[in-house]
């Protein structure tokens, strides 16, 4: 189903939360999909203008702490580590999920 702007529904998320204690974050979008990915994961992959450095053993127990709107399309994600500059599109948090 599309939305009046020709985007598809499924894309735009009717619900984000941040769960126990901000080690993850769950978007749920329409009825039917929810997804949940680690902060841990989030942080890794960050779409930051920063270059990623290090491995995943890197981020073990960063938690989230602030979740922010971009526009309509997006959210800026807050880790307790201070990393703040990734912006995070309903797109990629698909990826994100597909490939996890």
């Amino acid at each position: 189903m599309d939305r009046a702007d020709g985007n598809p529904a499924a894309v735009w998320p009717s619900e984000i939360s941040v769960n126990d204690q901000g080690r993850s974050l769950s978007i749920r979008f329409g009825e039917d999909e929810t997804l949940t990915l680690s902060a841990e994961l989030l942080r890794f992959e960050s779409p930051s203008a920063e270059p990623r450095r290090g491995q995943l053993e890197d981020v073990r127990g960063v938690r989230i702490v602030g979740v922010e709107p971009v526009g309509n399309y997006a959210v800026q994600l807050t880790f307790n580590d201070g990393h703040k500059s990734g912006i995070y599109s309903w797109d990629l948090f698909h990826d994100l999920a597909s490939a996890a």
